[in-house]
């Protein structure tokens, strides 16, 4: 399902994490959550807020929704990459990822944000519905915050 850097696509200033109304019908929603109300249903496609108006993240059942959702979305920079897949198992474990992918994947993230061909667009990141994938992303989406952000885990675990 992860594709590289041939699923990216860059784009123009409107886009839904700036939670213009006139987007609100034509996007997927946007949600943010905290530890209190983290009993927000999973959904395909739904994206969530990591950083307001800047990062996301979201899950994609399979290619064909990454390119819909690519091109029905032009005003997103989407980024997939296999850092959530480098986990080495001790047995029927599949993560969290070791430090040298999480410094890599932190690494790759900081080059896109600070791409100045993105402006101030929003990125998101976007991995499969499979629930090993979406966990070890989100650990990698929480340790950025960390390490790059300098976000208390709890923090980076409540966006």
């Amino acid at each position: 399902m992860q594709t590289s850097h041939d699923a990216h696509r860059g784009a123009g200033e409107d886009h839904p994490m700036a939670a213009s109304s006139d987007h609100a019908a034509s996007h997927p929603p946007i949600v943010s959550f905290g530890m209190a109300d983290n009993r927000i249903p999973f959904e395909a496609a739904r994206i969530f807020t990591v950083i307001p108006g800047r990062l996301g993240y979201t899950a994609h059942t399979n290619e064909a929704m990454s390119r819909r959702e690519i091109d029905n979305n032009p005003s997103i920079f989407f980024h997939s990459d296999e850092h959530q897949d480098l986990y080495e198992p001790f047995c029927a474990d599949f993560g969290p990822v070791n430090l040298s992918v999480t410094h890599s994947f932190c690494r790759e993230m900081r080059q896109i944000m600070s791409d100045e061909r993105l402006g101030n667009r929003s990125v998101v990141y976007y991995t499969s519905t499979d629930a090993s994938e979406r966990t070890n992303s989100a650990f990698l989406l929480a340790a950025y915050l960390v390490i790059d952000h300098h976000k208390s885990p709890e923090e980076a675990w409540a966006p």
